[in-house]
């Protein structure tokens, strides 16, 4: 039953992305029209508290919901897109879905602080607005440069509220069929079982997104596979982020210049840093394994990170 709750969420979480990706890939307005048809989708299950979601499921939701959740605020009020957001900019074809649609996800994200379905129109919000910056600002973005936080975040959602859902009173009630099904499990380890899962799948495929990333970077020079490390100019992300619109530090000049100095003083040492933590990403995920096996999930952990 736990693995079912998990294809449940797999399930959503894919349907959600390739939905998300043709609607950005339409137009804007298609864009607007999935961010406000999320927030109407999510009204129904505006009952799921974050108290219902066990420990480990519960802080991936908040940590990642603040982290979006403030990038969303630096791209909706700061002076930079070449979009106009909520305060800058004038109206033109680019203001229904950056500025009506910003304000739209800004409202939910706060939401979101106290009920977590409403990540999932700052999710997809902030999915499309990546996708859509890049067209509008003339300077494409890779979505490998973005997803891998958010993939999460949006599985995590799925995840977390079709396990409590499935285990609520309202549903067993209804559905005593369901309730038969869970005649060896109680609904609480179901649905604790169910997020071990969610979780276990999260960490495995984002440390093992980092590793890929790694082995990427010594592939990419060929023979020579030391290239990136030795010569690539990290800190001109900085400015593409700055000219495209997507950059938080955009608004503090001083914060801007500080990291981009840093990066080009000392860019060997930060991409040496980065090529390491990313080749020795999935090590973390054997002192998961052990750490949490007498939560009788060791199993997952172990399926996710191989």
């Amino acid at each position: 039953m736990p693995f079912l709750l998990l294809l449940l969420a797999l399930v959503g979480f894919s349907a959600a992305k390739k939905v998300t990706f043709y609607a950005s890939g339409q137009s804007e307005l298609h864009g607007f029209a999935l961010v406000v048809f999320c927030c109407v989708a999510a009204l129904p299950f505006v009952g799921v508290r974050y108290a219902d979601v066990p420990r480990l499921l519960r802080a991936i939701l908040r940590g990642i919901g603040v982290v979006v959740l403030v990038q969303v605020l630096f791209d909706a009020f700061g002076p930079v897109p070449p979009a106009p957001n909520i305060i800058f900019g004038a109206a033109n074809e680019h203001t229904l879905f950056f500025r009506w649609g910003a304000l739209i996800a800004v409202i939910a994200g706060f939401a979101s602080l106290w009920r977590p379905i409403f990540l999932m129109p700052l999710f997809i919000y902030y999915v499309a607005f990546r996708l859509l910056i890049g067209p509008a600002a003339g300077i494409w973005v890779s979505d490998t440069d973005f997803l891998s936080m958010l993939d999460a975040g949006v599985f995590a959602v799925f995840g977390g509220v079709i396990a409590v859902v499935a285990t609520s009173d309202w549903t067993l009630n209804r559905f005593p069929t369901l309730r038969s099904m869970m005649a060896d499990m109680p609904p609480d380890v179901l649905r604790q079982k169910a997020t071990n899962l969610v979780w276990a799948v999260i960490v495995g495929a984002h440390l093992g997104n980092y590793f890929c990333s790694g082995v990427a970077k010594l592939m990419a020079g060929g023979p020579a596979p030391w290239t990136w490390l030795l010569q690539n100019p990290t800190q001109t992300a900085i400015v593409i982020g700055t000219e495209r619109g997507d950059n938080p530090l955009a608004m503090f000049p001083s914060l801007l210049q500080f990291s981009w100095d840093t990066i080009s003083t000392f860019g060997l040492a930060f991409n040496f840093f980065v090529l390491a933590a990313q080749l020795l990403a999935p090590w973390p995920s054997f002192g998961f394994a052990g750490c949490c096996s007498s939560r009788c999930c060791s199993i997952s952990f172990t399926s996710a990170s191989t």
